[in-house]
């Protein structure tokens, strides 16, 4: 809605259409453990796209500076599809351990208005996840997340103009072209409970990022030096807390 009210000739374009394709089956492993694994295959049509910006995805803009915002006549021809794997192992609680796998291998594009197939934002490629816990008794429990994925796409920076001007300026022959390195990250969890008539007080600490891994958030220009810069995601967080359940 917010892109039909940039233009007046906006409100006549096509809806956008999606069309899925899942095949998925569930099979019992144990009595407590369930494996379950999904195909599928999406694809889209009459996306907006921005003759101005042909090389743009709108729909993905929200992630970017442009926040949706500052396009004049629209035109929907865009098309995408997403297609991907994904496998799930779950064990529920059953005497002291419970855990989830995921793994989920994808690719998804668009098609620009210049015609060429460009990888999405959110294009990581590969997740995988391991999320499980140890409960020897009532009042304690140890947890723990682990995670992996692929980097997301990103355009570069045109170093040539960058420098010449002291400024971050995007190469916009080259959008989506290059990806950030992978992301991974370890959570460790512990939480003592404390039990009274009809209330538990929890006192946990969360450690994230546990072997501090520097995952990059963005690439920026750095106007001291005239040169790129890491901007990194947060590094190892201790979080010490009280939890009073009623």
């Amino acid at each position: 809605m917010y892109l039909l009210t940039q233009n007046e000739s906006n409100k006549n374009l096509d809806n956008p259409n999606a069309t899925h394709l899942v095949l998925g089956i569930d099979y019992l492993l144990t009595e407590n453990t369930k494996l379950t694994l999904e195909a599928y295959r999406k694809d889209y049509k009459n996306f907006p796209l921005d003759p101005n910006d042909p090389f743009a995805f709108l729909v993905d803009d929200g992630r970017t500076s442009n926040m949706f915002g500052g396009y004049g006549k629209l035109e929907s021809t865009g098309k995408a599809f997403t297609q991907g794997i994904e496998l799930l192992i779950q064990k529920k609680l059953a005497e002291d351990f419970y855990g989830i796998i995921s793994a989920s291998w994808f690719k998804s594009r668009y098609e620009d208005y210049s015609s060429n197939w460009r990888d999405r934002l959110y294009d990581n490629q590969f997740l995988f996840g391991i999320v499980g816990g140890y409960k020897p008794n009532k009042d304690w429990e140890f947890s723990i997340r682990w995670n992996i994925a692929g980097g997301i796409p990103y355009t570069p920076f045109d170093l040539e103009k960058s420098k010449q001007l002291n400024v971050g300026v995007i190469n916009k022959n080259k959008v989506n072209s290059e990806r950030y390195p992978t992301y991974h990250n370890l959570n460790l969890r512990v939480d003592k409970n404390f039990y009274f008539n009809s209330t538990t007080l929890v006192v946990y600490l969360n450690v994230m990022n546990v072997y501090n891994r520097k995952n990059i958030a963005a690439y920026l220009w750095n106007e001291v030096k005239n040169e790129p810069k890491e901007m990194y995601q947060w590094g190892l967080i201790p979080i010490l807390g009280i939890e009073y359940k009623f």
